[in-house]
This record gives structure tokens, C-alpha cells and sequence, in this order.
């Protein structure tokens, strides 16, 4: 797995890592890691300076994994 222009590589083995204890399997933690790399992508410009880019990133998929235990929630529910 790669960043699309390599910018966020040397933070995806610790990204799989948290991905794979949030989630428990291989797909859920390969497909969050992937989600947080696209909005990286996206939502560059946005990060503080101040902010670790580990860190940045670790909060970045931490919102993606909430927003979709949210939805699978509200699924569950309607």
C-alpha cells in the first residue's frame, strides 16, 4: 500500500497496525488505512504545523473508523 505521491508512506506500517487493532481483521484495516490516506490527500493543506503528521493521520482515521461504526449503527437501528 502506498500514499498517491509517497508523502504519507514511512506512516502506513503504524497505520495498518492501529487499523488492524480498531478493526480485528486484515480487509476492515487495509480499507480504513486506505480511506485515511484519500482524505490526507484531500485535507493536506488543512494540517497544522504544529501537528505531528503521524499524529494528524492517527486522528484522521480515527474519525473514519467512529463516523462508520455511526452508520453501521444507525443501520442496525432502522
Amino acid at each position: 500500500m502506498k500514499s498517491a505521491d509517497n508523502s504519507f508512506d514511512k506512516y502506513i506500517p503504524d497505520l495498518q497496525r492501529t487499523g488492524a487493532k480498531l478493526c480485528g481483521s486484515g480487509i476492515c484495516a487495509q480499507r480504513l488505512v486506505s480511506s485515511t490516506l484519500d482524505i490526507a490527500q484531500k485535507k493536506r493543506w488543512k494540517k497544522s504545523k504544529d501537528l505531528p503528521t503521524d499524529a494528524w493521520l492517527t486522528m484522521l482515521m480515527m474519525q473514519q473508523y467512529f463516523s462508520r461504526a455511526e452508520e453501521s449503527k444507525n443501520r442496525l437501528l432502522h
